[in-house]
Formats: structure tokens, sequence, C-alpha cells
């Protein structure tokens, strides 16, 4: 008995096609394969960074996963000392590094993008009862401890004949404090104020208080497929502004 003249036109047109689609799945399911997973280097810095048990949030993270999400981007989030951070930019071992402020040597290795975070005032902490930091000339007496890598304002910076004790991270920095190995650190007060909560000790903020500049999201300038996408991440920002959502998030750390 022969097929129904339509069975038999369906049967020829899956016949012909069904080669075709299952060749275009085969190409496409590589080509998704190999789309760039773009690598976001951060360290410890709540509220801006915060990582722990392998979980990254706090401000930054949680924007910079909802630029990925909006701007369709594959990223992969890596901890690493401040210091190594900045290494890992330069030698395009890191694509994206969030928060870190505009300086002439950074430039030389990384783009600066229209994402830029709410600016972070810094202040000096001292033990209790110490003498506090009034003034910039306060510190010629004085041994201060900062975060290794760190910038904070030029006539500090670039003063050599300041006293200065380079710490692994924030928490070293507080130690020093507490012991009186230093007398002072340096260190943005939304930082302060959280690790200080967190760790259970006080140190008191000196009134002398430093302009934050702006954090910006910026990308090695070794990594073609972070630069492609820097549009697209500026883009997604813009769009978190006016929709209220990075407002939202700034409003879940305060």
């Amino acid at each position: 008995m022969n097929a129904p003249p339509r069975r038999t036109a369906r049967a020829a047109l899956c016949a012909a096609v069904l080669p075709l689609a299952l060749a275009a799945l085969a190409w496409a399911a590589p080509a998704r394969a190999q789309e760039p997973e773009l690598t976001v280097v951060g360290n410890h810095a709540p509220p801006f960074r915060i990582i722990e048990n392998g979980e990254f949030y706090g401000i930054y993270f949680d924007a910079m996963r909802e630029i990925a999400r909006r701007a369709g981007l594959r990223v992969r989030f890596t901890e690493a000392p401040l210091s190594r951070a900045l290494a890992m930019m330069e030698k395009g071992e890191a694509d994206i590094m969030l928060g870190p402020n505009r300086t002439p040597e950074r430039e030389a290795f990384m783009t600066y993008t229209g994402v830029r975070f709410p600016p972070a005032d810094k202040a000096f902490y001292v033990y209790p009862g110490s003498r506090p930091v009034a003034a910039h000339a306060d510190l010629a007496a004085m041994v201060v401890a900062v975060q290794r890598g760190a910038r904070y304002y030029p006539e500090f910076d670039d003063d050599p004949t300041l006293r200065k004790v380079e710490c692994f991270d924030q928490i070293q920095a507080v130690a020093k404090v507490l012991t009186g190995e230093c007398d002072a650190m340096l260190i943005p007060i939304q930082e302060a104020d959280y690790l200080l909560m967190h760790l259970g000790v006080t140190l008191e903020r000196s009134p002398l208080i430093i302009p934050g500049k702006p954090p910006y999201l910026t990308v090695s300038r070794a990594s073609p497929e972070g630069r492609m996408r820097r549009e697209a991440m500026e883009d997604a920002m813009r769009t978190m502004i006016q929709d209220g959502t990075m407002d939202a998030i700034l409003a879940r750390y305060r």
C-alpha cells in the first residue's frame, strides 16, 4: 500500500532538512563553548569587595555580576591581594579589576572605562586615646600602616620622608595599630567601619579626612576580549543607574 502523498512529502522534507539542522547545531555548540570567560580579580575589602568561604559579594562584585548579566558576558571571580591583582592586570592574567583609583602608573597597563563607582573618603585611624591626625604635618612624627600596592593621595604617596609600613591586608594593618607597632592606619572610611565592627575592635577616626576619588571598572590592556566588551559594560552600568539597580546594591551595604 502506497503512503499518502502528504506523508511522503513530509518525510522527504525531513530527510533533506534534518542533516542541515544537525550540522548547524554541531557548529554552534563549539562556538558557544569557545566564548571567552573574563577573569575579574579583586582582594577582600568590605563592603566594596567581600570574599568569604569562596563567595564573592559586596558593592563591586554585586554590580559586576549584574553588568555581566545585562551585557551577556561570562565572568569568573578570583581573589588576589591588591599588589598581586595589579600585577595580574599588567601581565594579562586577569581581564577586569573593580575599584582602583586612576593613576598615571596604572593607566600604562589598564584601560579606565566609563563604569565608575561612588568615591570613598579615607581617614587615619589610631589607638583609642592616642594622638590623632589633624593635619598632614602630624604624620612626620608617626608610623603609618598602609596596604601594599594602594595609592591614597599624592602628598602622602610621594613623600619619601614619611614612615610607612606596608601590610598584606587591612586586618594586618589593624593589628599593627593595636599592638603599637604603628601609630595610625590609612583606610577608606566605609571599609574601616565594616572591618572594625566585624573584628569587634575599636580604633578612633582622626579628624583629617581625605576626599575620595572615583573608583573604576578597569580592563587590562593585555586583554583584547575585555576591551572589546567595554562599551557593553558601560551601557549596562548606565541602565543600572537609570533604573535604580545601582542604588539598591549600595543600600544593601549601608
